[in-house]
């Protein structure tokens, strides 16, 4: 599933709530399987099919690696890439460079813990993390507006607030792009970021951060 429009939109338009963001996934009714919740709502199934799709669901005793969660959108998104970012400013330039002013996309972020020293396996991906839809969009200003959506909760608790509060978490989180158009592990950016909009569902208070 992408974000796709005909023609370029005006603001409030890129900030409206668009359908495939209110979808209920976790039929499962789990609290533990934000990845198959995520990867079920970006490829139009439910939680339930997508397990029986793979035929498999992710230890539950440890959050999945990266290349098992790839591995959930490759059936739909068969060029789906992640990068791993360690701050917002370089998140907020990818996005710039992938968009065009007056269109969204749709991507997911992986959240990753490693707070403590048990947390991470070397040889089995991470035991701690998160991982969350999101919709970006680039304004016709060039401003970039992102929107989380947790897929593991039920559409009217789904939406953080304030809006991305994880926007910046201790470590490594991944940006997971459905349909990338360059190679993101070779993408290198020298432009400055432009002002990023945090926007709340329901047309709610809205605030500015720079590149500081």
């Amino acid at each position: 599933m992408r974000s796709r429009h005909l023609r370029p939109q005006s603001n409030a338009e890129l900030e409206e709530i668009e359908p495939w963001e209110t979808r209920e996934v976790n039929s499962a009714n789990l609290i533990d399987n934000c990845y198959y919740c995520t990867a079920s709502a970006l490829t139009g199934i439910n939680a339930n099919q997508m397990i029986r799709r793979t035929e498999t669901m992710l230890n539950l005793n440890r959050f999945g690696s990266i290349k098992e969660i790839l591995r959930l959108f490759r059936p739909i998104f068969l060029g789906v890439q992640s990068r791993a970012f360690v701050d917002p400013v370089s998140l907020r330039l990818y996005l710039s460079d992938r968009l065009q002013p007056g269109y969204s996309g749709i991507f997911a972020i992986a959240y990753y813990h490693t707070t403590a020293p048990t947390t991470f396996l070397p040889s089995d991906g991470f035991l701690s993390g998160h991982i969350v839809a999101m919709k970006a969009w680039k304004n016709r200003d060039g401003s970039i507006g992102t929107r989380e959506v947790d897929f593991q909760k039920p559409p009217n608790q789904r939406f953080s607030n304030p809006p991305n509060n994880n926007w910046a978490p201790r470590g490594t989180f991944y940006l997971i792009d459905l349909s990338p158009r360059f190679n993101m592990d070779q993408w290198r950016s020298n432009k400055r970021p432009a002002t990023t909009q945090l926007v709340k569902p329901g047309g709610g208070s809205r605030r500015r951060i720079g590149s500081g």
